[in-house]
């Protein structure tokens, strides 16, 4: 057997005669099928059916599908309307450029984070540096006016000077007091 464009061929009458079972079972279940769903057809609608209230000589009521003698055709209630339920709109798939975008700026906003982490602790390390310099120039005045005033000695004006130079270098580039 061969199989051109989907369809088979049979070659030599002997590869015919072995496909023949296949061939009747496929083709009976089509035809079981077939009749399977015209039956189905040719039955009435459910809904179609109509609904009588007889009432007995003692005036008891009873409903049935069939009329009886001075019966009372009644219509069915309707069937109530329930609403669909629409789904819920699908988001619309992002195209792998919009994902590759997304993916950039998250990167770009976490290295962006990174750097001013960064940044503000080489600002911490730099004030703590100017502060120990300010402090230890404090400390250089304190101890110049300890020593005894010597005429042309200006050990304590410049002690005063640089104390006040790393002061204003602190406030300048840490802003605090």
């Amino acid at each position: 057997m061969r199989a051109i464009g989907g369809a088979q061929f049979f070659p030599c009458r002997e590869d015919a005669l072995t496909h023949l079972p296949l061939f009747f079972s496929r083709l009976s279940h089509a035809l079981s099928a077939s009749v399977s769903a015209l039956f189905l057809l040719s039955l009435p609608p459910m809904a179609s059916a109509a609904i009588y209230k007889c009432i007995d000589a003692a005036g008891n009521a009873t409903y049935s599908d069939h009329a009886c003698t001075g019966a009372q055709e009644l219509a069915p209630p309707p069937l109530p309307v329930v609403p669909a339920i629409k789904p819920a709109r699908p988001a619309p798939p992002d195209s792998a450029k919009e994902k590759t975008e997304a993916a950039k700026s998250a990167t770009q906003t976490r290295n962006h984070e990174r750097q001013q982490l960064r940044a503000e602790a080489a600002q911490k390390k730099a004030c703590a540096k100017l502060a120990l310099r300010r402090r230890w120039a404090e400390q250089d005045v304190q101890q110049a006016r300890t020593l005894p005033l010597r005429p042309n000695d200006k050990k304590l004006e410049n002690a005063q000077r640089k104390a006040r130079r790393a002061d204003e270098q602190y406030r300048l580039e840490c802003g605090g007091n």
